[in-house]
């Protein structure tokens, strides 16, 4: 039995099971709950237990040493208690939550800077990635002039590309040549964190890996409406690309049409003739492809459309070592034509209209010569798809 202010509570084990007195109890309101310090005597060992205090059925509750006493006054109501050391009590609770704030703050804290500075090095490696995939693409069109023009080609692009808004840098040392063809680009470098600098470094080092590959193209998009017999030119030689009125040239120089007659139906006529010189050809020409002759001497069009190109990079010009002078870079002046080759034992006869791919060659357009158009032959890199054709112009593309 234990006595709070001279009256008797009893343990539910029994009244001689626990004996003791109640001390800084807590008033408390009819349906409300309050913590009680009890100092009971149980099984003849004294021990410092909380309680509660109950309004609902008058029951204290607070753990013995070896069972739970329940500790039940029979008379007194529970709002009726003294007032104790219930200040104490307060300040020891607000402790603890201060404690256990602190340290939940702290864990939220760190994750947040964790989460930020996994995003800043996940945007970091994907920039730099990006600058590895444009610098291997670079090199392998350099390729065509050999390792170290593929070297210079690849820095120049790497070095056009940031990572955190700083300025990239390649070194020759992180270009090289894995197989016949491929330019690979492998670089490190280190990312800036910012919360995670409490427990490691500033930064973190990312790596990114590329490798392009070239071969000769089996399929090109952006092709000129001309067509000419492969006579096996080499770089430089002049090459009339679109002939004159009969007699100025053989007459085996042809204007084209588009889509492929084995692939559509081709359109027809000055305007779309102008259109094609101007923008190529919108869907992939493939070797094998039937091309529709375009009819007339298709003079005028031809004129104005070469013009327009000429106007766009009236300084560039063709060098043996590529385009010098041009206001685009590498090979993407618009001077630079691509169009399809005739087998030269095969040309059109009496009665033909149409012509066949067998290759596709590059040139870069010098100008109209009286009514005549000449291009200087070149090897160039475009879009499209490699593999087979011996051609000279060559595609371009991520292999890793």
């Amino acid at each position: 039995m234990v006595m709070v202010r001279g009256r008797p509570w009893h343990c539910e084990h029994g009244r001689d099971a626990c004996s003791g007195s109640a001390v800084g109890q807590s008033r408390v309101k009819a349906g409300h709950t309050q913590r009680v310090r009890f100092n009971p005597t149980i099984r003849g060992r004294t021990e410092t237990r909380f309680g509660l205090s109950c309004a609902e059925g008058n029951t204290v509750e607070t753990p013995g040493l070896d069972s739970r006493c329940w500790f039940r006054q029979s008379s007194v109501p529970c709002k009726v208690h003294g007032r104790g050391n219930r200040k104490a009590l307060g300040r020891n609770e607000r402790g603890g939550t201060l404690a256990v704030s602190a340290v939940a703050l702290f864990i939220c804290l760190l994750v947040c800077g964790l989460a930020i500075d996994i995003g800043a090095i996940l945007v970091a490696r994907s920039q730099l990635q990006a600058a590895a995939d444009a610098a291997a693409l670079a090199g392998a069109r350099g390729l065509i002039n050999g390792q170290e023009a593929a070297i210079a080609s690849a820095i120049q692009v790497f070095g056009r590309n940031k990572v955190q808004n700083r300025a990239l840098s390649l070194a020759a040392e992180e270009v090289s040549f894995p197989g016949a063809g491929q330019v690979e680009v492998r670089v490190t470098r280190p990312v800036e964190i910012y919360f995670l600098q409490l427990v490691r470094a500033n930064s973190v080092d990312v790596s990114a890996r590329a490798v392009a590959a070239y071969g000769s193209a089996r399929s090109v998009v952006g092709l000129k409406p001309w067509a000419v017999p492969d006579l096996h030119w080499l770089p430089g030689d002049a090459v009339v690309l679109k002939a004159g009125p009969q007699g100025e040239v053989p007459s085996w120089r042809y204007p084209v049409c588009f889509p492929p007659l084995n692939r559509g139906n081709p359109v027809t006529g000055a305007a779309a003739y102008q259109d094609a010189i101007v923008n190529g050809s919108s869907m992939a020409i493939e070797i094998g492809d039937e091309l529709l002759l375009e009819t007339g001497d298709m003079v005028g069009p031809t004129r104005q459309a070469v013009d327009q190109i000429l106007a766009l990079d009236p300084d560039a010009w063709l060098s043996p070592s590529g385009i010098q002078g041009s206001r685009y870079p590498g090979d993407s002046s618009p001077r630079i034509c691509k169009i399809a080759l005739l087998d030269p034992n095969s040309l059109p006869g009496p009665g033909r209209s149409s012509v066949t791919v067998v290759r596709f060659g590059v040139f870069f357009i010098e100008g109209m010569q009286g009514q005549s158009l000449i291009g200087r032959y070149m090897r160039a890199a475009t879009i499209g798809e490699m593999g087979g054709g011996g051609s000279d112009l060559f595609c371009v593309k991520l292999i890793s």
